[in-house]
């Protein structure tokens, strides 16, 4: 059952990111920007639009975030208050609080390029069919993740496995953040199981 003090952990922390994030400051802002769009000459130079329009979304899905982690948080009192057993109630929790934790990752990613999207490469290396079907788990892994967080994915290049899987991969994540949250996706991943391609069915590491 949520509790009373659950609910005022988050309003708490939905407070603390108001302030971080200077939430008054980008409302005025991206008003400020939005008036400026409009502007009779504002595409007489097409590059520089574009450009300046890429600010505002930036602006427009900081605002859009912070609303919705705060109207679903303002929410839970309500419901709580109506019914705090109930299993809307838990789910209505759940959600606030995948709202705000997003949004204190999105304000950790502040780095330069964060905000940028991605490229990422998947090679099997050396270890044959079981690494070759490896990859290509990881491979859908980072699809539906990309699905899963609104981003436009581009397959650049791929290389097939001889028998199943793939030997290489290279994705174009476009969209927010994308490098900011696949930036630490590095090094060799690894996996340890009993092998559909092992006649004797000996657990390998791939």
């Amino acid at each position: 059952m949520i509790t009373q003090e659950q609910i005022k952990d988050l309003q708490g922390r939905v407070e603390t990111l108001d302030r971080c994030l200077n939430m008054k400051g980008k409302r005025d802002e991206l008003e400020l920007k939005e008036k400026q769009s409009q502007a009779p000459d504002f595409w007489e130079d097409p590059k520089k639009a574009e450009a300046f329009l890429k600010g505002v979304s930036s602006l427009k899905s900081w605002v859009t975030a912070y609303d919705s982690a705060k109207s679903a948080v303002d929410d839970l009192d309500v419901l709580l208050e109506l019914d705090p057993e109930s299993p809307e109630t838990d789910e209505a929790f759940d959600h606030a609080r995948r709202l705000v934790e997003d949004l204190e990752l999105r304000n950790m990613l502040g780095e330069e390029g964060d905000s940028l999207g991605a490229v990422l490469t998947i090679n099997s290396g050396a270890g044959g069919t079981e690494a070759n079907d490896w990859s290509a788990m990881l491979m859908r892994m980072y699809m539906r993740w990309g699905e899963r967080n609104g981003y436009k994915m581009t397959v650049t290049e791929l290389l097939e496995g001889d028998e199943v899987g793939i030997k290489s991969a290279t994705i174009q994540f476009e969209g927010d953040y994308a490098y900011g949250y696949l930036k630490a996706e590095s090094g060799v991943h690894r996996l340890v199981r009993i092998s559909p391609f092992n006649a004797q069915g000996k657990r390998q590491t791939t």
